[in-house]
């Protein structure tokens, strides 16, 4: 089967945005940032208290709790901006470039622009699909983007995916609902 298509900047935040939603590392790091601030003004508000100023210590509070609650949606504006970013200076000169792959049981053949890559369906380590992409993840923290808005038949792709997900014995996860958060 040869699929072709156009990689858009979209396509790739999602894809490192889907990643920074299933990086451990990263789910650990956000947990920490959304619960160390509001710890340390805890702490300043139970000072506060102990030093007979009731105000500003119902004030640290306040302003731990709005912390906790609006701080991850910050964040996520924070990261989006900063793939954004990565990815602008990432694509420089590379728009309108098509990509052509064939999937074979045993090959994946690659070609965009001037890149060609052969590499073996033993490389995959499982593969996505989300609302807008379908992603073969690979060894080395790698991916293989298919763009489900530019593919002439989507449902033939996804057949033919899950075919060999089950010859080569890997998940083919599907994730109709998932969306940044």
């Amino acid at each position: 089967m040869i699929v072709r298509y156009r990689v858009t900047a979209d396509d790739l935040l999602t894809n490192q945005l889907y990643y920074a939603a299933t990086s451990e590392h990263i789910r650990k790091k956000r947990k920490r940032n959304r619960i160390m601030v509001p710890l340390f003004y805890l702490v300043i508000a139970i000072i506060s208290f102990t030093l007979a100023k009731p105000f500003m210590s119902i004030a640290f509070v306040v302003i731990a709790v709005l912390w906790y609650l609006f701080y991850p949606l910050r964040e996520r504006r924070i990261y989006i901006r900063h793939f954004k970013n990565f990815i602008a200076e990432r694509m420089k000169g590379l728009d309108d470039q098509e990509a052509s792959f064939q999937i074979t049981d045993e090959y994946i053949l690659g070609q965009d622009g001037t890149t060609e890559i052969k590499m073996a369906t033993s490389e995959i380590i499982n593969m996505i699909e989300l609302p807008t992409l379908i992603l073969l993840r690979l060894k080395g923290g790698q991916s293989i983007l298919f763009p489900k808005a530019q593919l002439q038949d989507v449902n033939a792709l996804r057949e033919r995916l899950k075919t060999l997900a089950t010859k080569l014995g890997i998940a083919y996860e599907s994730k109709p609902d998932w969306i940044w958060k």
